[in-house]
């Protein structure tokens, strides 16, 4: 370590992860975070089924020898560039910093200096999907990464979201369109003639047992077609998911929503709960009903269920990508963030300058 405020922990095994395990727990009590994509037991999964230990990078904060933060990284090399970054994909739709509660400034003005003054070992670091309603929204401030005269690019999109918590009825004037309430009014009465159809919740333990069902249901459609099902994955990515799944059963945060058609599931969604957060992650249904859309069905009866809870979600969260359904169901107000930072060296001046054209060649191309 050359400096006595920060560090850059390295590994050349996963068995010396655990090293830092307890000092890790102690600091998400002190956190500000409910989040289990930030505990050392899921940056331990993450980095067991996605990386070699070589590729581990944990930026490690220090203030008067109190550890106030640490950021999960991950290295990797392309096309010369080494690039640092968060631990997400399209399986981990998250990425934060833990940080001990009131030492947030702090933290992002000693990971600067870390990564700027003492760390020359990367020339980009990418931090992917990062939302509004996040601690620290894209890691860092724009007026914090200008102040530093620091190369940065950020790009947003729309992450989609509904607010359960102002009540159905609410909801409905103020999101639905008149044609979008009308089909599901439509739609409900098509249902009401069957002999029985219901919307199932499990949480928690309960919602494990019916992990199975979900896959099946999701493997069944066109992601098990086109082998995107969790269940046609690769080996790494089906142990990530079965310890995901098991973990945040454990904290009681797992949900697993069914919609029931005259006694068979021919729907099912993936969901977990981070405080005031609802994500719904993943759905599935049985193509043999499609006449009876039963994607849009349960996540109808879905945000009516959630908006009758005594204490509701704040928000319902349906991530970016709208897939063709979204946008008539969900708001955009809240934005996801891509952040890039270059290192000011050779090679990440390059990187800038090549990303900066690229996105103005792109600005001027006419939409297709």
């Amino acid at each position: 370590m050359s400096n006595d405020y920060t560090s850059i922990v390295r590994f050349s095994t996963f068995d010396e992860l655990k090293n830092i395990e307890s000092e890790w727990d102690e600091l998400y009590l002190l956190s500000e975070i409910n989040s289990h994509y930030l505990t050392f037991e899921f940056v331990q999964l993450w980095y067991s089924c996605f990386a070699t230990p070589d590729q581990i990078r944990i930026v490690r904060i220090v203030e008067d020898k109190l550890t106030i933060g640490f950021l999960p990284l991950v290295m990797s090399s392309s096309k010369g560039f080494r690039t640092l970054s968060s631990l997400t994909n399209y399986h981990c739709m998250h990425c934060g910093a833990l940080v001990r509660k009131g030492y947030g400034d702090v933290f992002q003005t000693f990971f600067l200096k870390q990564l700027f003054e003492t760390y020359h070992c990367w020339d980009i670091l990418k931090f992917s999907y990062s939302y509004d309603f996040d601690q620290f929204p894209g890691l860092l401030s724009a007026e914090k990464l200008n102040a530093e005269k620091i190369c940065w690019l950020r790009q947003f999109q729309p992450t989609y979201s509904i607010s359960p918590d102002l009540g159905f009825d609410i909801w409905v004037k103020k999101q639905l369109s008149k044609k979008t309430y009308k089909t599901y009014k439509d739609l409900l009465n098509k249902y009401k003639k069957s002999s029985s159809w219901s919307l199932q919740q499990f949480c928690g333990q309960d919602a494990l047992a019916q992990w199975n069902t979900f896959l099946e249901l999701e493997n069944s459609g066109w992601k098990g077609t086109g082998g995107s099902s969790i269940k046609k994955l690769p080996e790494n990515y089906s142990r990530y998911y079965q310890a995901l799944v098991a973990e945040l059963a454990e904290r009681g945060d797992l949900t697993i929503s069914l919609l029931e058609y005259e006694n068979k599931y021919i729907a099912a969604a993936f969901m977990y709960r981070e405080g005031d957060i609802l994500h719904v992650f993943k759905a599935g249904f049985d193509e043999d009903f499609r006449h009876l859309s039963p994607s849009n069905m349960l996540l109808m009866e879905n945000i009516k269920i959630h908006s009758e809870l005594a204490e509701p979600p704040k928000i319902l969260h349906l991530f970016p990508g709208d897939f063709g359904y979204k946008d008539k169901y969900a708001s955009t107000e809240i934005q996801c963030s891509f952040t890039q930072i270059f290192n000011n060296n050779f090679r990440g001046k390059i990187a800038y300058s090549y990303r900066k054209f690229k996105n103005l060649v792109k600005a001027k191309l006419p939409n297709r």
